[in-house]
Parts: C-alpha cells; sequence; structure tokens
C-alpha cells in the first residue's frame, strides 16, 4: 500500500503489495456455438504446460468436468482430492474411488475422492476422479484479449471417461460447469489414460474436507487401471454429469491448473490469468457423448463452491459476477462470444458501447431443490432462476397461470436460464396461449402461415414474404417481463425465429420456442437461441442478472475484440506552433482540462509520465515507493491554476473515469478500485495534512489508534447517467459521486422536502453529490429554506443568540460569546443525513456544521455553514468540503458504495495519520 500528501489538490496515494494478477484482472473466455448441435463450448487454457481446451459450456453445471483417458490428459500440476477430506465433502461427493485397477493416472487413483459428471446432452453419468490442475485465462480489458493469461491455480475438476462425451459438439473434451456450486467448473472433463496429460494435475483425498465440500457421495478406493489423471486410488469420487445425454459416470476429482485470458474489457491483453489447484472432475470418454466434436468435458458455471466462476473468484479474492455473450454464428476461428470473469465491466464490442451501463438487472432466485441425475440431499439447485412474471407479445399479455411461474415447495415450476437446452422450452398450459397470441398478431403482419413446420416447432412462416431488419424476421416482439412492469427482456425476431428447410425444400422461419409438456419441472426454461446476443451478467454478490440486448446497439456477440493491441485514438492535436516540449508536440493527442474552481477550460495535449506513491501499512507511511508508469494526464499553461492554492500545480482527479487517479493506480497495480478520503479541517502546513488512501479498503489507523475501516456504514454510490462539463461528451455518465439522501433531520425533526428533489431526473437534475471543490454544503431553495428555518427553531431550545449581523454567504450565525464548546465543536443541534435507510445516516456535528468568522464590527460569530443555491440549481444538495473534513469517506467502485464514519467519534481528526516516519520526496533511481 502507498501514500501521499496532499493540500485541496495533492491527495495520498495507499497501494497493495504489487502482484501481476490480482482481483482487479478482468478475465475472458471464447465461446463458441456449434451449428450441428446448437450447443456452446468455452475455450479455456488448462493442466502445465498451458495447453488450449475446448469444454461443453453449461450455465447450470456444478462442476466441470475432463476426458481423463489414456495419452489424453497430460499435466505437470494436476493432483487428487482424497476420499473423505473436507474438500471432497464439500464438493458432495457421494463415493469413493476405492481402488484403481488401470494404468494409474488422471483417470485411476486409489481411495481419491469420487464425482458423478453429468453428461447434460444424453443425460448420462459416470462415477469418476475429482480432479485438481491448473487453469488460465486470458485477461481482458473490456474491450479485447490483452496477451496475458490468468492462472487458477487448484482448481477442481472431475475426471471421466470417453463414453461421457457421447452427443457433446466434436472437439469437446468435457464439460465447463458454471452453475451455482462452489465448485462450478471444477469442469467436468474425461479422464481416459492418455488423454489427459499434465505435469501440475493430483488428487484430492477421500474423507478429507475439500472432498466434503465437493459434495462426493463414493471414494475411488482402489484404482486397477494405470495411474493417471482418471485413476488414483483412495481419491474423491464425484458423478459428473452430461446434461445432453443425461448420463453420469462416478469419476475421480482432480486438481490441475487452468488459465484464463486477461482484457482491459475492450480486447485481449496478451497476458494470461492461471488459476492454480483448479478442482473438476476425470471422467472417460464415454460422457462426452452428444457433445459437440472437439469438446474434451464441461465448463460448469453453475451455482456451486466449484463451478468456474467461484473458483476464478475464490482464488482472485474478487466479486463473484460473470458475463456471458452467446454467439449467434456457428464455430469458427472468426465467429466466437466472450464470457467474462471476475468483472461487471466493462465490456466493450465493436459498437464502442460499454453494454455494462446499459443492463437492466432483475433478481437472482434459488430453487431450494436441486434437480440432477445423482440426488444431493439439502441441496439447493446449481441453476440460475428469475422472477418472470408474464409474457407479451407486441404487447398484449399472454393469458397464463401465475402459479406456474413461481417455484412450489418440490421445486417445480418457475423461470430457469439453460446453455444446454436450444430454444426456450414452454409448460404446456403456456406454449399453448402463446403460440395462439403470436399467430394473431403476425396475421396483423400480413404474414403467411406455413402448412409444413419442421420439427421440433408447430409455428412456421415462408421465409420469401418476410421482411429482414437489423434485429432479425421483422415478426412481433415478444417481452418477457420480470420482476416488475418496466423491466423486460425484449425478444426480437433475430431470437425468436430459426431458418429452416422444410421437407419440400421450402425456406421457413420457424418460432424458436417448443412445448415442454404437462408434467414440466421447470415451467419456463430459456434457451441459447433466446440468449444469444444479448449480453447476460450474473452477479451473485448482489444475487441479481443484467441483461441487454447487444443487437439494440448495432453490434453482436461475435464483435469482441479477441485479437491483440486493439485500440483507438483520440482526436490529436495536428500541429504544435510553439517550442517542443511536455505541452507542445505535434499530432499529439488533444484533452480539454477543466479548472473546476472558475470553470474555465483550455485545449491543452495528453502526457503520459510517471507518478511515484508512498507506501503504507495503513498506520504509517513505510519509506517504500510504488510507481505508476505510464501515468496518463494533461498538460496545460500557467493560465488554468488562476483560482487555485498557492503552490498547486495542477488538479489530480479522483472521478468516475477510466483515467482517473484511482482508476489508473488500480489498473497497474491489478488491485480493487477503491480509495478513501480523510480531509483535514486545519489549515494546510507542514504538520497538518489529511491523507487519501487509494488501492486499500483498510486498515486506516489515525492516533486514537481505530482502524477506521471497521467502523463505516455504507451506502449505495449512484451514476447520474448525464454528464455535466464544460465540454460536452456525448453518451458518457456524470463523473461525480451521487449518493442517495432521502431526507434531513435537525436534533431528530425530519426537514419538510419534496422527494422528487432527491433523484436524478430524466435530465440529470436532482439528487445528491460529493464535492471538494465546493466548500460549503449547498442545498436547492426549496430544501434550503424550510431547513434553516428548523435550524433556528431547534437552536432557540439551546438558548443560542443568533446574530443581526450575519456574515455572507451565511444567512444564519450565532454570536460566539455563548457558544459552549465540545470535543465536538460548537454545542448545536445536530444534523442527520438520511440515506438509503432510516438506520444509515451521516451525523453532521458542530464541528462540520458551523463556521467561526468575525463580523464587520469584529464581532466573533459561529454561522451556519450552509448556503442557498438557487432555485434552479442542477444538483439539490451538494455536500461539500467543510462537512466532509474529518470523516473517514470510502469510495468502493468495485461494490458502488460510500463508507463513511466521523473521525471525532473516535477521539481523533483526519491530521492525526502518522507522516513522520519514511515519507519520501524523491525516489531513488
Amino acid at each position: 500500500m502507498s501514500l501521499l500528501k496532499f493540500t485541496l489538490l495533492t491527495v495520498v496515494f495507499i497501494i497493495n503489495h504489487f502482484t501481476l494478477i490480482n482481483s482487479s484482472t478482468s478475465f475472458v473466455a471464447k465461446v463458441s456455438r456449434d451449428e450441428s448441435t446448437s450447443l456452446y463450448t468455452l475455450l479455456l487454457s488448462m493442466k502445465t504446460p498451458l495447453q488450449p481446451t475446448t469444454l461443453l459450456l453449461d450455465l447450470s453445471g456444478k462442476y466441470s468436468w475432463i476426458d481423463c483417458s489414456a495419452g489424453v490428459y497430460i499435466s505437470s500440476t494436476h493432483h487428487y482430492i482424497p476420499c473423505n477430506s473436507q474438500q471432497c465433502n464439500s464438493l458432495t461427493s457421494l463415493a469413493c474411488s476405492d481402488d484403481c485397477f488401470d494404468q494409474a493416472g488422471p483417470s485411476c487413483h486409489s481411495s481419491s475422492c469420487g464425482l458423478f459428471p453429468e453428461n447434460p446432452v444424453i443425460n448420462n453419468t459416470v462415477l469418476a476422479q475429482a480432479l485438481v490442475d491448473t487453469v488460465g485465462l486470458s485477461v481482458t480489458d473490456g474491450s479485447s484479449v490483452t496477451g496475458k493469461v490468468g492462472v487458477v491455480p487448484n482448481f477442481v475438476l472431475s475426471c471421466s471417461d470417453t463414453s461421457l462425451l457421447r452427443g457433446l459438439p466434436d472437439g469437446v473434451s468435457g464439460l465447463a460447469g458454471l452453475g451455482r456450486f462452489n465448485y462450478s467448473l471444477p469442469s467436468q472433463v474425461y479422464c481416459s489414460a492418455g488423454v489427459y496429460i499434465s505435469s501440475t494435475h493430483h488428487y484430492i483425498p477421500c474423507n478429507s474436507h475439500q472432498c466434503n465440500s465437493l459434495t462426493s457421495l463414493a471414494c475411488s478406493d482402489d484404482c486397477f487401471d494405470q495411474a493417471g489423471p482418471g485413476c488414483h486410488s483412495s481419491s474423491c469420487g464425484l458423478f459428473p454429469e452430461n446434461p445432453v445425454i443425461n448420463n453420469t459416470v462416478l469419476a475421480q476429482a482432480l486438481v490441475d491448473t487452468v488459465g484464463l485470458s486477461v482484457t482491459d474489457g475492450s480486447s485481449v491483453t496478451g497476458k494470461v490469468g492461471v488459476v492454480p489447484n483448479f478442482v473438476l472432475s476425470c471422467s472417460d470418454t464415454s460422457l462426452l457423448r452428444g457433445l459437440p466434436d472437439g469438446v474434451s468435458g464441461l465448463a460448469g458455471l453453475g451455482r456451486f463452491n466449484y463451478s468456474l466462476p467461484s473458483q476464478v473468484s475464490k482464488v482472485f479474492n474478487s466479486p463473484r459476477v460473470f458475463a456471458l455473450c452467446l454467439p449467434s454464428c456457428p464455430n469458427t476461428t472468426e465467429y466466437s462470444g466472450a464470457a467474462f470473469f471476475n468483472t461487471r465491466g466493462p465490456y466493450n464490442f465493436a459498437s464502442g458501447v460499454d453494454l455494462s451501463s446499459h443492463l437492466s438487472y432483475t433478481p437472482l432466485i434459488i430453487n431450494p431443490i436441486g434437480f440432477t441425475l445423482i440426488t444431493y440431499f439439502n441441496y439447493p439447485s446449481a441453476e440460475y432462476f428469475i422472477g418472470l412474471t408474464s409474457i407479451k407479445v407486441d404487447g398484449k399479455q399472454v393469458d397464463i397461470n401465475p402459479s406456474l411461474l413461481t417455484i412450489d415447495k418440490n421445486g417445480y415450476g418457475g423461470t430457469i436460464l439453460s446453455t444446454i437446452t436450444p430454444y426456450t422450452t414452454l409448460h404446456t398450459s403456456i406454449y399453448r396461449p402463446f403460440i395462439q397470441l403470436f399467430k394473431n398478431e403476425s396475421m396483423t403482419r400480413n404474414l403467411t402461415i406455413s402448412t409444413n413446420p419442421v420439427s421440433p416447432f408447430e409455428v412456421c412462416f415462408n421465409a420469401s414474404g418476410m421482411h429482414k431488419m437489423w434485429f432479425g424476421p421483422k415478426v412481433p416482439v415478444i417481452d418477457l417481463v420480470m420482476h416488475s412492469e418496466d423491466v423486460f427482456w425484449k425478444v426480437y425476431g433475430l431470437n425468436s425465429m430459426v431458418k429452416v428447410e422444410s421437407e419440400y425444400g421450402e425456406g421457413l422461419w420457424c418460432l424458436g420456442f417448443v412445448d415442454g409438456g404437462d408434467e414440466a419441472r421447470t415451467s419456463v426454461v430459456i434457451g441459447g437461441k433466446q440468449m444469444e446476443d444479448n449480453m447476460l451478467q450474473f452477479d451473485l454478490e448482489n444475487e441479481r442478472l443484467g441483461f441487454s440486448s447487444i443487437l439494440e446497439h448495432k453490434s453482436s456477440c461475435i464483435e469482441f475484440n479477441f485479437t491483440d493491441g486493439y485500440w483507438s485514438q483520440p482526436t490529436c492535436s495536428d500541429d504544435c506552433f510553439d517550442q517542443a516540449g511536455p505541452s507542445c508536440h505535434s499530432s499529439s493527442c488533444g484533452l480539454f482540462p477543466e479548472n473546476p474552481v472558475i470553470n474555465n477550460t483550455v485545449l491543452a495535449q495528453a502526457l503520459v509520465d510517471t507518478v511515484g506513491l508512498s507506501v503504507t501499512d495503513g498506520s504509517s507511511v513505510t519509506g517504500k515507493v510504488g510507481v505508476v508508469p505510464n501515468f496518463v494526464l494533461s498538460c496545460s499553461d500557467t493560465s488554468l491554476l488562476r483560482g487555485l492554492p498557492d503552490g498547486v500545480s495542477g488538479l489530480a482527479g479522483l472521478g468516475r473515469f477510466n483515467y482517473s487517479l484511482p482508476s489508473q493506480v488500480s489498473k497497474v497495480f491489478n488491485s480493487p478500485r477503491v480509495f478513501a478520503l480523510c480531509l483535514p479541517s486545519c489549515p494546510n502546513t507542514t504538520e497538518y495534512s489529511g491523507a487519501a488512501f487509494f488501492n486499500t479498503r483498510g486498515p486506516y489507523n489515525f492516533a486514537s489508534g481505530v482502524d477506521l475501516s471497521s467502523h463505516l456504514s455504507y451506502t449505495p454510490l449512484i451514476i447520474n447517467p448525464i454528464g455535466f462539463t464544460l465540454i460536452t461528451y456525448f453518451n458518457y455518465p456524470s463523473a461525480e459521486y451521487f449518493i442517495g439522501l432521502t431526507s434531513i433531520k435537525i436534533d431528530g425533526k425530519q426537514v419538510d422536502i419534496n422527494p422528487s428533489l432527491l433523484t436524478i431526473d430524466n435530465n440529470g437534475y436532482g439528487g445528491t453529490r460529493l464535492s471538494t471543490i465546493t466548500p460549503y454544503t449547498i442545498l436547492q431553495t426549496s430544501i434550503y429554506r424550510p431547513f434553516i428555518q428548523l435550524f433556528i427553531n431547534e437552536s432557540m431550545t439551546h438558548n443560542l443568540t443568533i446574530s443581526t449581523n450575519p456574515v455572507s454567504p451565511f444567512e444564519v450565525c450565532f454570536n460566539a460569546s455563548g457558544m459552549h464548546k465540545t470535543w465536538f465543536g460548537p454545542k448545536v443541534p445536530v444534523i442527520d443525513l438520511v440515506m438509503h435507510s432510516e438506520d444509515v445516516f451521516w451525523k453532521v456535528y458542530g464541528s462540520n456544521s458551523m463556521v467561526k468568522v468575525e463580523d464587520e464590527y469584529g464581532e466573533g460569530l459561529w454561522c451556519l455553514g450552509f448556503v442557498d443555491g438557487g432555485d434552479e440549481a442542477r444538483t439539490s444538495v451538494v455536500i461539500g468540503g467543510k462537512q466532509m473534513e474529518d470523516n473517514m469517506l470510502q469510495f468502493d467502485l468495485e461494490n458502488e458504495r460510500l463508507g463513511f464514519s466521523s473521525i471525532l467519534e473516535h477521539k481523533s481528526s483526519c491530521i492525526e495519520f502518522n507522516f513522520t516516519d519514511g515519507y519520501w520526496s524523491q525516489p531513488s533511481l
């Protein structure tokens, strides 16, 4: 962690210990669509050395499995999970591979944790071993891959034999389980001898803590085959499932390595994040039946501790968030969708729009009853359920029994998302009125219904008379209405219609919804076709699904940049007529830096240089320096310094922008986007400085010895979609920090405020923001008037004498001579700024509410430090610097929340951070 002193515009930086890949690194993996099976595959780097491995993508998969057949699974890092170990139990293992009678290897290891990996295509499973190895994920910046790889060590998956690959796409080696389980994407990869080759794999002992955590129901006590990834005695047993053919086998849990490409949200960076000790399940080749060609197993993304997202999150200590953008085009080297891990965004595709800022959200719902081929008692479903409440076709509501859309006590009903189901499946009593309404609405569009529909579809239209647009065939639009009428998933023709040919060679467009029958376990299963070209963010931290049609932004899921080095150049200053130097360089990037004090800007050049940051342990500076190379800032001439404090050389921008100081420090050190401010109430001297911390959520230790990070209250940070700057940047939200103030109280009595003023309207007006530029809190007139009146009324009960000579800009002042002083400042009515909940409030004591001044007659006064912002104020409440002083304010952009705590309550102040030891001026070079 690092730190630096500050005046008004110079700040303290705190930086976490440098690691190449950590919690702030975003990962991306290629997602492909297999044309022959309509299934989706995920490309990962697995084993050691890292090898490209294609897995079936299963959104509901508890853990991942891989083919461990002889000669296939080769890894130097894999190992096994012992039977009855804690990890084996956590895998919900139901078996133990007690004896392995084959050649020892990834799929044969005695006394290892047994799992039942599932093939969801053919609904089959086998008993296989849990395996631990390494997974690599490409790093992304949100727009493309960076060229780096993030490695997931100790990745848990399940081995299987080749039989479990039946029905999966060609080339698939297993299954990537993304379901709701701690070991989802313990990728069910088949582990037949010679198939899984890795120098890093190892096994999980039976009955170990890890085996138990895998919900292992068996133990591979003896391995009678050649020792290897699929055979290891006394290893943790799992049952990886093939969800295509609905089959499972008893297989061993395996531990190995996974690599993920690093992204910046726009492209891949060229780096790889490695996940060591990745837990998955081995299986034999039989479990691959029915999966796409080339698939090696299954990537489980479900709700489970060993799913792929869960293990990545645990290794990098990051939020449990992943996002999918399924491609609508068949798999080729050019056409891949994207899966993002470790990041809430950005998600930048070719349109240049960050889809993370265009998501609608609906709660994720947990089904308490899980349905798998092997029954795991008392475990909830690993599937992702959402609260669909109705379906509309061209705005008209389908007649549905509401009880079908809720989950009953037996786990039946409700709505799930499935990457295994190719087309949305509806319970018969929903399907019948749905297709009838769709046909009725189609008639109003003069669409010709075919008399020769193609199975499994019932409603098809002649393609010859069908109009096409960017959103696909021009057919009735379907709205899947979520928990609220104004939250709906819009299904355009590209997602609702499937192009086929009839038996007579006639081109048809068929409605891609099918009848699930009267006994359907789940009433609505949203299938892969309807999920394609939608950005879907699974935020398990906040239990919500974010969704947005990428089609609405004139893009598609195949347009993420997986080539290296993608970027665009901003507008350049074409000619420089001054002497060459930092502020004058021809054909360089031009910016408009702003002086917020005098509201002025100039055209200036972007500059890249180095920033040095003092390191702190949270209690003092350590004497070490963290260097931020390639720090981007803007040059300006001296004219832009007008109105700023003496000695200041420029402005440190801490706002909501990729090139703000916190953002750049976070990016360089791969750390959380968190910073904290403790503004001093004393004038600047060498002895009296406040502190700003970067890259850390704490500790924040001041002279009182109390760690303020453990005393923070939290309220959500709110994004104002409309930015107000001197130069207008279209489609960019505000860089300011807004919070959800709901009321103001004085000595417990509420100020009469129109609630609409405290929310942000469609034009970006209203709401509450924080500002270090505004010295005193500004209130819109209709808030200010009742506020000062109530303050005066409450002051009378304190026997305070109001001055008849207030000092501008203040309207309410009191004679200082009769004012009592406490540790919290002048003894005046206490102001509470009430946040999103009545029990979350920011307490403003006299030290923060009152300003010491003298009137024109030399009389000492204490004035209320709140001023009138006028009737036309853009922001209704601007909390100014005075009210922020001696408060610890933590801006946690990772979790979109503000933490706040008065340091005065702990008998300390912001000037009491220890800068005496090791503070640097010039680092040694």
